[in-house]
């Protein structure tokens, strides 16, 4: 599978993807967790960016789906209209969804989808309460991407819009651009003498990481930037910057422009150091020293947090799976209607010990008060975890 221009993922954070669904299929295939039965095997399927790839790849699951025994779907894309599209597909399929990165409010409408990742309202919500806590003093620029295709940033600019309090917006209305058209970089720079006139202390981003650099190269330079330090806050997909062409670009504004850059994340390693009690503690076994990711990857890196998704995503379509087997006959095959029936059971004493958090899924298929931690990236491109927060500041944990 490979990346393409214009998409949102690089074809590093796929690879990642992939590495941490394997994982989780070795644990559960050897008996570490979430029962021994039956054997879980994957099969990888590209969906591409277009209509024609995607009903491709539909067909070929719609035909293998008996004699492949295919019950249930794992990972499915990022937040966009064709992700929807290809969950509806599914779920006429009868074929349970478990996204791992997808965060779009939208989805929610989808019956037959769960995820493990927090929706753009958590996301959202999580970082009102950080800046809550951290900026409480500091106007709020929203810079809002207006591109209709793509459910991620259109919900994450909506839900941020209603959860901040409007005596903290710097201006009335966002900083509007649209991802679809040309020239970014040119519309950024006319916009920033606007900035200056009454500056922020704050900037949420809610836009995709691949647009990062077109918006902070104009903000490290703008008249104003040695009046004060601007932090710019942006959602999940800032993970994917890191890992882009232009990700030189970022760090070299984030080195000359007064600059710091956060983001809420949907997985990162350091999260479980700065906040150790909400992590249950055998599920990041496979991603420390010398456990099976580590062993197997261990050029690889966990820092862009997709990894640690892919792996939560098969592991709760594992959990699921394995509670629809009829307990008098384990062997018998499994329907895939009665996986679908069972999403609603992954809560309370049933939640998913996940690498990235807790998943006690709710009857919209969002997990509840998910963990997200608030990642910072330096000027020479490291991450790390600077607080761990949730929608309403408290991630879940079993009582």
């Amino acid at each position: 599978m490979k990346a393409v221009r214009g998409d949102s993922n690089t074809t590093e954070s796929i690879r990642h993807e992939v590495e941490g669904a394997y994982t989780a299929q070795y644990e559960v295939n050897h008996g570490r967790g979430h029962g021994q039965t039956p054997q879980i095997r994957l099969l990888l399927g590209d969906t591409g960016t277009e209509k024609a790839q995607r009903d491709y790849t539909l067909d070929r699951i719609k035909a293998r789906r008996g004699p492949d025994r295919i019950v249930a779907a794992a990972g499915l894309g990022t937040s966009l209209t064709g992700t929807n599209a290809m969950i509806s597909k599914l779920n006429d399929l009868d074929i349970a969804a478990f996204g791992s990165v997808i965060t779009a409010d939208e989805l929610e409408k989808n019956d037959g989808l769960v995820r493990v990742a927090a929706p753009n309202a958590d996301e959202a919500a999580a970082a009102v309460q950080f800046l809550t806590k951290e900026h409480r003093k500091d106007k709020v620029l929203i810079v809002q991407d207006a591109n209709k295709n793509d459910l991620y940033t259109k919900t994450l600019a909506s839900r941020f819009g209603a959860e901040l309090p409007k005596d903290r917006l710097a201006f009335p209305e966002p900083m509007q651009y649209n991802s679809s058209k040309s020239q970014l970089a040119t519309y950024f720079n006319n916009q920033m003498p606007n900035l200056c006139l009454d500056p922020p202390g704050v900037v949420y981003f809610a836009g995709r990481g691949r647009d990062l650099p077109d918006f902070l190269a104009p903000l490290a330079n703008r008249r104003c930037k040695s009046d004060r330090k601007i932090t710019v806050l942006s959602g999940d997909d800032v993970s994917q910057a890191a890992q882009s062409e232009g990700f030189d670009d970022v760090k070299l504004a984030l080195r000359n422009g007064n600059i710091r850059l956060l983001f809420t994340g949907l997985a990162h390693p350091g999260a479980w150091d700065k906040a150790p009690q909400i992590f249950d503690k055998n599920a990041i076994v496979p991603f420390q020293e010398g456990g099976k990711f580590t062993r197997t990857f261990k050029d690889d890196t966990l820092d862009d947090g997709q990894a640690i998704m892919g792996y939560d995503a098969v592991l709760t379509a594992v959990a699921t799976i394995r509670k629809s087997v009829h307990l008098e006959n384990s062997d018998q095959a499994i329907e895939r209607d009665a996986v679908v029936q069972m999403l609603r059971t992954i809560n309370g004493v049933n939640a998913v010990p996940g690498a990235s958090g807790w998943i006690s899924l709710q009857n919209n298929g969002s997990p509840q008060r998910k963990a997200i931690p608030i990642i910072e990236i330096d000027s020479d491109g490291t991450t790390r975890s600077i607080s761990v927060s949730a929608s309403n500041g408290k991630p879940y944990a079993p009582e």
